[in-house]
């Protein structure tokens, strides 16, 4: 086994919380990899200027909970962290997850990433078919990351 990593924002860009949103994806973490650990912590990056009140070059500073996930070391267990990233990145309205996988790459998720075919293909090329389809359908359902309210 090693170690992955995703880092999921406390707050919106707006100040409010994603406490609920936060509690859904550490339950499908829990769910598909059998357990986390999760720390608060201090986040940060330089504004690029589309980041709303903060101008270009700004520093942000936010409250982060860094999750540490055991996995296996295989193209599935990256697949699905990529995904349920990407769910949450589109749920919570950001720009962006950061991701680490078990091969210590680093991801930063896109909100717009989408569970394709093509995508699945491409960072699981040994999924069968079966394994794609119960994933794609998953995410899109939004069994991935419920919203606050669901």
């Amino acid at each position: 086994m090693k170690e992955a990593l995703i880092i999921l924002p406390k707050q919106t860009n707006e100040g409010s919380s994603l406490e609920a949103m936060n509690d859904a994806v550490l339950s499908d973490i829990a769910h598909e990899f059998n357990g986390f650990t999760c720390v608060d912590a201090l986040g940060g990056y330089i504004a690029n200027g589309s980041t709303g009140a903060l101008a270009q070059g700004e520093l942000k500073r936010e409250p982060v909970q860094v999750v540490t996930i055991a996995t296996d070391e295989t193209d599935e267990a990256s697949a699905k962290l990529q995904i349920i990233a990407a769910a949450y990145a589109q749920r919570a309205a950001q720009e962006s997850v950061y991701l680490r996988d078990h091969s210590g790459h680093v991801f930063f998720i896109e909100r717009d990433h989408s569970p394709s075919v093509a995508h699945l293909e491409k960072v699981a090329p040994n999924w069968d078919e079966g394994n794609r389809a119960q994933v794609r359908t998953r995410a899109n359902a939004g069994g991935y990351v419920k919203s606050a309210g669901a």
